[in-house]
């Protein structure tokens, strides 16, 4: 039986690089896109689109109004902000894996999220329930370039936000966890050794080449930021 497995991560933490990873250790075809900015949200169907094998495991719920988790056979990797116990429990054949992290990462986490995402995808109403006195006018542009916002962004919602979400998951019974140090490369720890041997599958110089490529594009863009609050 194929394994299979569920990447569950709290936003910013790389969570879709790292499902992309997964993919190419397990022989999963996938196209993955490093953008400039070092995300991976486009599997190569476009930004946050499924492929055959591999895909969201959230989808809006209409009659509800919130996102629900979804089993789907044909999915061998899944990715998802939410998991539940209930989830894992009544899918056997599905192993969680999560993206830990400790209050020092919290920060980087939450700028990666904003910077990657977040402020990305805010329109101008969603912008004005944010602006300050001193943020400039709105636009992509200003969004993405301004340090006043995204800082503001950064300590007063999502390093809350992060916290939140890693107090929400304790008590999840994960398959195998990998720290986001790892996942991004602040430690000695080989990402894909480490994935090979949940997956059982072989190393491949693609593998080492995707991972060196984000993880190298992502400490020059962000580990710098001198404001990011350490816990």
């Amino acid at each position: 039986m194929t394994k299979k497995f569920i990447i569950h991560y709290c936003p910013g933490a790389g969570g879709m690089f790292l499902s992309s990873v997964f993919a190419k250790i397990m022989n999963i075809p996938l196209e993955t896109k490093i953008s400039s900015i070092g995300d991976c949200h486009d599997f190569g169907n476009g930004i946050w689109k499924d492929t055959q094998y591999v895909g969201m495991a959230s989808i809006f719920d209409i009659a509800t109004g919130k996102m629900k988790l979804q089993y789907r056979p044909n999915k061998h990797l899944y990715c998802t902000h939410d998991v539940t116990n209930e989830f894992i429990e009544q899918n056997s054949d599905i192993e969680a894996i999560q993206i830990s992290a400790t209050p020092d990462d919290y920060g980087i986490i939450a700028l990666m999220a904003v910077k990657k995402a977040w402020i990305n995808l805010w329109t101008e109403e969603e912008y004005n329930k944010w602006v300050g006195p001193d943020y400039p006018p709105y636009s992509p542009k200003n969004i993405a370039e301004s340090n006043l916002i995204c800082r503001d962004v950064i300590e007063h919602a999502l390093i809350p936000q992060t916290l939140d979400w890693y107090n929400e998951y304790a008590d999840i019974k994960y398959s195998h966890q990998i720290d986001f140090k790892t996942v991004i490369g602040f430690d000695n720890k080989d990402l894909a050794q480490e994935v090979a041997s949940i997956v059982g599958g072989n190393i491949t110089d693609d593998a080492c080449k995707f991972i060196n490529e984000y993880q190298q594009l992502n400490k020059k863009l962000y580990v710098d930021w001198n404001f990011i609050p350490k816990s």
